[in-house]
């Protein structure tokens, strides 16, 4: 199977770059969102002082000499992340779709503490897979809820997706869950899209035949496609 997606989610000791990695989930997904295989991260810094705040502490319910047990310094980590991406995309000639919920502050963490900008670029794109800003778009465009949040557990809890807030924060966790609302927010588009489609042709707005009439008025007359919609539309009112 060829990876399409990385999804990611990060834990930290806080919000800001001053704030340790504490933790890091990769998932590799195919393009029908199967799991190729994944990777796990528990992270402490090189020189073993963590930076934390306890809000962030509070949230991600991380307790740290636990934690330090199993953690790997981020040089090492680094290492393990390189060469997992490069098996995942083939050294980097099936570069990835990053995927995840406001993900580019986790793409930010793993940039600043694991890997530099042109590793990680290697082998991930630069265009984001973002379900928070999919779905603000949908808010905006009527489709979902305006009162939605778009918060993760918002956007689980509206597509009836299991959330249990007694294991949210955890990286893994927010990984599989950011997958699932993002397979919902396809399939929702999908559907509106198969729906419109299917409504355009019952009222005849829509078929192949029209669609290349509309193409070749636009490359032969140099015009708009709203004119040529226009222009097309009026010929075959006459006919």
């Amino acid at each position: 199977m060829t990876t399409k997606f990385i999804a990611l989610d990060v834990e930290t000791g806080g919000i800001g770059t001053t704030y340790s990695l504490l933790s890091a989930y990769f998932l590799a997904l195919d393009e029908k969102f199967n799991k190729i295989d994944d990777l796990y991260l528990f992270l402490k810094p090189d020189d073993g002082a963590y930076v934390v705040c306890g809000e962030a502490m509070n949230v991600n319910r991380i307790d740290l000499k636990v934690h330090d047990t199993k953690a790997i310094i981020y040089r090492e980590a680094g290492t393990i992340l390189y060469k997992w991406l490069s098996k995942m995309t083939s050294d980097g000639k099936n570069r990835a779709y990053l995927l995840g919920h406001n993900v580019k502050g986790d793409r930010d963490k793993v940039v600043q503490f694991l890997l530099c900008r042109g590793s990680w670029e290697k082998f991930i794109s630069h265009r984001l897979r973002d379900t928070q800003a999919s779905a603000g778009f949908l808010v905006d465009s009527d489709i979902l809820p305006s009162d939605l949040s778009c918060s993760l557990e918002s956007l689980a809890k509206y597509f009836n997706i299991p959330f249990d807030e007694n294991v949210a924060h955890d990286a893994k966790y927010d990984t599989e869950r950011t997958v699932d609302v993002y397979k919902e927010l396809t399939n929702l588009m999908k559907n509106i899209c198969k729906s419109t489609e299917r409504k355009m042709t019952e009222y005849g707005w829509y078929c192949q035949n029209v669609e290349d009439e509309i193409a070749d008025t636009m490359r032969t007359d140099n015009v708009s496609r709203e004119q040529a919609i226009i222009d097309v539309f009026n010929q075959n009112k006459k006919k």
